[in-house]
């Protein structure tokens, strides 16, 4: 019985190795078939970007590089301040007065526009590791309790405001606040060591873009334009009608040194006046034009 069952294995064993190459061959052919019929999705190759529409160039690049540094880079970063920089950068690329407001900045930047604000009514400058007052506006709550230029706002409230880390805009929002509330001030005049105190209530403030208007002579007057503001078309007209109307002025000068800019439209009005020609090009919004405009400048118009 053991003989006949013997050559059952032997059998085997002599067809197994074809087997194994028959199954070997049909998976390589299959795997062939495969790969010259890929899936749709793995076919899909990315746009070269010439063959890209110029709107859509480097969409989407600025976030990935973000996500992929904050997810990969070393150390933790500010996702903010990045932006940031990098809106700065691509701006800085364009002209120089291209410039990014933040959302925190809009608010002051409206207020110097709007020509008003809440506050004390002061300017001020930060010397060294001291808040020196330049000049307590006309009609302001600073000017009413006496504070003079030149004085040293060294104490608000309870805070001491001297040393080497005085920030100016932490110093002006302590000093800006809403209508009608108070705050104390410790203030150093002159040589004087004796510390003198003010209460002061906030109040509106108006900021005047026409700084000074007056005749130089029987014939000319002059206008100075700190900031071309919401008003300062009005500002201007009243100053200008006055000197026409009451004083006989037939030439005018107007002074923009240190002006930094603002609206252009209260720019393009104010021009409107001091030329009679129509159709005449006024502005033009290109680089050489606008750094011309905010450039010191003296001119001597004609009025109409």
């Amino acid at each position: 019985m053991n003989q006949e069952n013997t050559p059952t294995p032997r059998k085997l064993k002599i067809w197994l190795p074809l087997l194994f190459s028959i199954v070997l061959v049909a998976g390589m052919l299959i795997g062939t078939r495969m790969q010259s019929n890929p899936p749709t999705v793995a076919a899909i190759e990315r746009p070269r970007s010439e063959d890209l529409p110029p709107s859509t160039i480097g969409q989407g690049k600025l976030e990935e590089l973000i996500r992929y540094i904050e997810s990969r880079y070393v150390d933790d970063v500010n996702k903010d301040e990045l932006v940031k920089e990098a809106i700065d950068n691509i701006l800085f690329q364009l002209d120089p007065h291209s410039t990014y407001i933040s959302a925190e900045q809009l608010k002051e930047v409206n207020e110097q526009l709007e020509g008003s604000f809440d506050g004390i009514g002061i300017e001020f400058v930060v010397v060294d590791d001291t808040v020196m007052v330049v000049a307590a506006l006309s009609g302001g709550p600073a000017e009413g309790a006496g504070i003079l230029s030149g004085d040293k706002i060294v104490q608000i409230e309870d805070s001491l405001t001297i040393g080497q880390n005085i920030d100016y805009e932490g110093i002006l929002s302590k000093l800006k606040g809403e209508k009608g509330s108070k705050i104390n001030l410790g203030v150093l005049r002159g040589l004087d060591n004796k510390l003198r105190k003010f209460t002061l209530t906030r109040d509106k403030i108006s900021m005047h873009s026409v700084e000074v208007s007056y005749m130089l002579d029987d014939l000319t007057g002059y206008i100075k334009i700190n900031r071309f503001s919401a008003n300062t078309y009005e500002e201007f007209m009243k100053s200008l009608e006055k000197m026409v109307d009451e004083q006989g002025m037939k030439h005018l000068v107007v002074d923009l040194r240190q002006n930094p800019g603002g609206y252009m439209q209260e720019a393009t009005s104010i021009l409107s006046q001091l030329f009679s020609e129509k159709d005449k090009l006024l502005v033009l919004p290109k680089e050489k034009t606008c750094r011309a405009t905010t450039t010191s400048l003296l001119a001597a118009l004609s009025t109409m």
